[in-house]
């Protein structure tokens, strides 16, 4: 072969090796590249995180743990919390089915601690206060300067009733639907910041007047938010009661009494001091059937 047409090959095969790009096969032969090791530590890390966080996720969104969901547990929790020395408010709204002769009580306000309580509100005519002590004697402050008092043995039925229907001691009165209620616990979600609980009357020899209640529990502080409950008074009345919470605060103690509410000079009406004035002002508040209530 003539040394021309030889470097005539040499160079055909010099301009197709520079058109070859041989780094895809030496990949190949090389296998696959390996990370190195700061980065699959980084990669291991990352993926911890992530399981952690879904392990947080599942955690929060799982169904309640069985003390949450025990109702009768939430309110026991309640009960503890309302037995601290705090005034909660609370403004009531109630409802009567048929109607009461007369205009009933416009009740604004109970203020409630422990087993005690004191509500205010109006009427047409003077603002008034109106509570319970601790020996059981109803007491009613009319206007600034006068009040009456009527001791526990004279009350007669209907105002113990009408104080029970305005009045929420809410330590007894979640110690009593814990006694005698079956209670219940409705799903509200992880995410409603409440535990809503029904309790329904149980059958016993002694009707009770409450055949039912519905609670909000707040989930985080323990304290009852809201309180709807359903009676079955004498003479087929029916009433539905509702209490929401508005405030808490730290209320004196005469606040709790009558002598709380006055300011002297005053003068209290009782059995043995102008019952006919007491009377009167009974009258004047109830209409004419608190003529029947006392027998001074």
């Amino acid at each position: 072969m003539s040394d021309e047409l030889l470097s005539l090959i040499r160079s055909h095969l010099d301009r197709e090796s520079e058109s070859i790009d041989p780094r895809a096969a030496f990949a190949r032969l090389r296998g696959p590249e390996l990370a190195p090791p700061a980065r699959r530590a980084d990669r291991r890390m990352a993926g911890l995180a992530l399981l952690a966080a879904a392990l947080m996720v599942a955690a929060f969104f799982w169904p309640s743990t069985p003390a949450r969901a025990d109702p009768a547990a939430i309110v026991a929790d309640a009960r503890g919390v309302h037995h601290q020395p705090l005034d909660r408010v609370y403004i009531i709204e109630t409802t009567r089915e048929p109607a009461e002769d007369g205009p009933p009580p416009r009740i604004a306000r109970v203020f409630t601690r422990g087993d005690r309580f004191w509500v205010e509100g109006a009427l047409p005519g003077p603002a008034w206060a109106a509570g319970q002590d601790e020996s059981g004697s109803v007491w009613m402050a009319i206007g600034p300067r006068r009040g009456v008092r009527i001791a526990a043995d004279e009350m007669p039925r209907w105002l113990a009733g009408w104080c029970d229907l305005h009045s929420l001691r809410v330590e007894p009165f979640l110690d009593d639907l814990l006694r005698n209620y079956s209670l219940t616990r409705e799903d509200q979600g992880p995410t409603s910041g409440v535990d809503v609980i029904t309790a329904k009357r149980r059958p016993a020899p002694f009707v009770r007047p409450l055949v039912r209640a519905k609670l909000e529990i707040d989930r985080e502080s323990k304290v009852l938010r809201r309180a709807v409950l359903e009676r079955e008074l004498p003479g087929g009345v029916n009433t539905t009661t509702t209490y929401t919470l508005i405030d808490t605060r730290n209320e004196s103690d005469n606040r709790y009494e009558l002598e709380g509410h006055l300011t002297a000079p005053f003068e209290v009406y009782t059995k043995s001091n102008e019952p006919g004035r007491r009377r009167e002002i009974l009258e004047r508040l109830f209409g004419p059937r608190a003529k029947l209530w006392l027998k001074n």
